[in-house]
């Protein structure tokens, strides 16, 4: 399965059986919509989670909103390695107790001009983290793309 998908899986398993109330999906604006119609339609579930753009969650910040995000149960992001360690750095450290983070990005695919694989807040997420009690990585080792999107990913 893709990350998106496995991320779906687990939104799914969050507010079916662990009953969570509050669920919160942040995405790149233009992917807003397509979570939004596989969360309806791959993973058949109608409420439970929000969506929100990280140029919502940017203005969230910026009016120190972000401290509601302590009741959180599950906040998923997508598209991590877009982030800035900062930005990466200012969700975890404004999460609430018992709450579950979850990054998830190709290192490989990153459209922000002035990051690259190892100064991107995904890297840096990782890095800082291995071997923390309270920190679990995953690699996908097959891409869910196209034999030539794969094979760029190696090469270029």
């Amino acid at each position: 399965l893709g990350k998106t998908i496995t991320a779906g899986e687990v939104i799914r398993h969050y507010v079916e059986e662990r009953d969570a109330r509050r669920v919160y999906v942040v995405v790149p604006a233009n992917l807003a919509e397509q979570w939004r119609s596989d969360l309806l339609t791959v993973h058949k579930m109608y409420d439970g989670y929000q969506i929100i753009s990280m140029q919502d969650l940017a203005r969230i910040k910026a009016e120190r909103e972000i401290d509601g995000y302590k009741s959180v149960d599950l906040f998923i992001v997508d598209e991590a390695q877009n982030l800035t360690p900062h930005e990466i750095k200012t969700i975890i450290t404004r999460a609430g107790e018992n709450a579950k983070i979850i990054f998830t990005g190709d290192i490989y695919q990153i459209d922000t001009p002035y990051l690259d694989t190892q100064s991107n807040g995904l890297s840096y997420l990782i890095d800082r983290m291995h071997g923390q009690a309270l920190h679990a990585h995953v690699t996908l080792e097959k891409g869910e793309r196209s034999p030539l999107a794969n094979l760029a990913n190696e090469l270029l």
